[in-house]
């Protein structure tokens, strides 16, 4: 049979053609799993809601008279109308769209469309690969392939389908005034009628097999555990600053519980894991791992304990019951939360938390303070040869011996995150025409970020601006941690989490002295139009890295240390500020402001006091 040896023969899928395609008459197929949408022990409202306006609009698409299905794969037993308010008219919306089947005992070649989660990306195409293949390489009529749009991280695209965004928006223009103010309604009640599916309800359906596994845990108290399993999809948000916590975290709740056990982190999403091992995998030691892996392939009778994340209780507590005697019957099992213990109100007799806490030793508040302060939890390994291959480049690249750099960081996984455009060229400018220093930047997608500063830019800035471009992930960090690098400033973005635990690093084990670390700054203010819970105390409280607030002052705007502004997220949210705000004026006003030593040395003779 023939064979595509690389899956990447399937990247046609991303050149849709959209003209011959009949809206009024076709068969759809959705692969999305209800357990995969449970993120934060709960249904995530965004995925979930994603699937309910997708049948509605193409359920309204459909021409009436005519026998067309739309079906969504749904092997498991869920009463979807849970999750709505009663009176709402989302229960029993979506049953007549269920079809109870495995999507891998469908028949494909029946419908015309296909939508998958990215999750299931790579093995819905290698089922392609291995059913029909013949099909997809020969006929016209195999049905169009799409993703749907992973609400997790906009870092994780898929590779090969294009988002199921552009298929809607191609229909968009079929539907008269009458269907356009149904999808408004029917938006707006998804919106507001969602009560969602919690913890203690999807541990309802295992109350024997909790039992036995409490037994079981019960009767292990004082054992050695030296291989330890976590089980994470990680479904949570996933961006560069998540994957840093979600390392500290397994190295504060896990690997300081069993400092000598090996232990092994296990995903079912190979682009969670690519990504982490692409940021991390040089700085991991020999007895901390993270793999991809399918259940069926893991022989959990290896393992010691067995610790499986809150968001996949009901898949995984589903997949113990079936295989209790044969793989797990007498192993150590634990619910592990993701969360803050303040954000927990509800504990069952598996949760990890009180395991953790029987096996910590008692110790005082001074000493725990000491200890969080010396911590090696959010250190983050970088290699020698690393900081070498950096040094060169930046000689390569016309940085000479003893020159400074200043690093500016412009780019976050939100828009609100960011300085206007013209408010990044203009500090560009500034710092390349008014600063002793070097400026370094970075382009890591390859936007030709350099010709876009030279059309601006005049040629005396050129000569002092340097530019990154697509050098890869740790190259990038190799660069931050250069021992020419005085000044880092940056968005609340992941990167500086990643410049916090390299300098961490590099401090504890005296390879860079404190005087020698440079200044990590992040400007930051109000993002209630994004996230509405956002306060910068829970990213960068305890950092390193030394955090601007964006708030009202007499004088109209102002950058104010962190410490200046309330703790609560109201009280935060009243004085801080958009970013949109913000001027490069502010920060300068900043620098000379709160570290005149750093700025009396960087800025040109008289410079900030002109700008003042």
């Amino acid at each position: 049979m023939e064979q595509i040896n690389d899956i990447s023969a399937f990247q046609c899928l991303k050149d849709q053609d959209f003209s011959k395609i009949k809206f009024g008459n076709f068969n759809l197929l959705i692969i999305n799993n209800l357990l995969d949408q449970i993120v934060n022990e709960n249904i995530e409202h965004k995925m979930i809601s994603q699937i309910y306006m997708i049948c509605y609009v193409f359920k309204n698409s459909i021409d009436t008279n005519q026998q067309y299905k739309i079906h969504l794969c749904s092997a498991e037993s869920f009463n979807y109308s849970s999750m709505w308010k009663t009176d709402s008219q989302l229960p029993g919306f979506i049953d007549e769209f269920i079809y109870e089947e495995s999507w891998e005992n469908v028949d494909f070649t029946v419908y015309d469309f296909i939508l998958c989660h990215p999750l299931y990306e790579k093995v819905v195409l290698d089922h392609i690969q291995e059913n029909y293949l013949f099909e997809f390489l020969n006929g016209n009529n195999f049905p169009r392939l799409f993703s749907l749009v992973d609400t997790s991280s906009t870092d994780l695209i898929p590779v090969f389908l294009p988002y199921v965004t552009s298929l809607i928006d191609a229909l968009y223009p079929s539907f008269d005034r009458n269907k356009l103010e149904g999808i408004a309604k029917f938006k707006k009640a998804v919106n507001t009628d969602y009560t969602g599916f919690d913890l203690p309800k999807q541990e309802e359906k295992f109350v024997d097999l909790i039992k036995n596994i409490s037994i079981t845990n019960i009767n292990h108290p004082g054992h050695t555990f030296n291989r330890i399993l976590l089980i994470d999809d990680h479904k949570r948000s996933f961006y560069i600053g998540d994957s840093c916590f979600w390392l500290q975290n397994i190295n504060i709740n896990i690997k300081k519980v069993f400092p000598d056990g090996s232990i092994t982190v296990i995903c079912r999403d190979q682009r969670k894991i690519n990504f982490f091992n692409k940021i991390f995998g040089l700085s991991l030691d020999e007895n901390l791992s993270f793999k991809y892996a399918k259940w069926d392939d893991v022989n959990f009778r290896d393992y010691d304990i067995i610790l499986y994340d809150s968001d996949l209780t009901i898949r995984f507590l589903s997949y113990v019951k079936e295989n209790y005697e044969s793989k797990f019957e007498g192993t150590p099992m634990f619910n592990y939360s993701n969360k803050n213990g303040n954000e927990i109100e509800w504990y069952s007799d598996l949760h990890y938390k009180l395991f953790f806490e029987n096996r910590q030793p008692r110790t005082d508040l001074i000493s725990n303070i000491k200890a969080a302060k010396s911590s090696s939890e959010s250190e983050i390994k970088i290699q020698k040869q690393e900081r070498l291959n950096a040094a060169l480049w930046l000689r390569s690249h016309s940085v000479k011996k003893g020159e400074k750099i200043v690093v500016l960081i412009f780019n976050s996984s939100s828009p609100y995150k960011m300085l206007n455009p013209e408010i990044q060229i203009d500090l560009i400018n500034n710092m390349a025409l008014h600063t002793v220093a070097k400026i370094l930047l970075f382009d890591e997608k390859g936007v030709g970020l350099m010709e876009t500063l030279k059309n601006r830019l005049s040629s005396v800035a050129m000569d002092k601006i340097v530019v990154a471009t697509q050098t890869g992930i740790r190259m990038d960090m190799s660069l931050l941690c250069d021992d020419a690098v005085i000044a880092i400033i940056s968005p609340c973005t992941g990167m500086m989490h990643l410049a916090n635990g390299i300098f961490r690093y590099l401090r504890k084990n005296k390879i860079i002295e404190k005087k020698n670390i440079p200044l990590m700054l992040v400007y930051t203010g109000n993002f209630m139009d994004f996230d509405i819970a956002y306060h910068p105390n829970n990213w960068w409280f305890n950092s390193q890295v030394k955090c601007a607030v964006l708030v009202k002052s007499d004088d109209g705007f102002e950058l104010v240390k962190l410490n200046k502004v309330p703790s609560g997220y109201a009280e935060y949210n009243s004085i801080s500020q958009p970013l949109k705000q913000m001027s490069v004026q502010h920060l300068f006003g900043f620098l000379k402001k709160n570290y005149p030593e750093l700025s009396s040395g960087l800025f040109t003779e008289g410079f900030l006091n002109q700008r003042n």
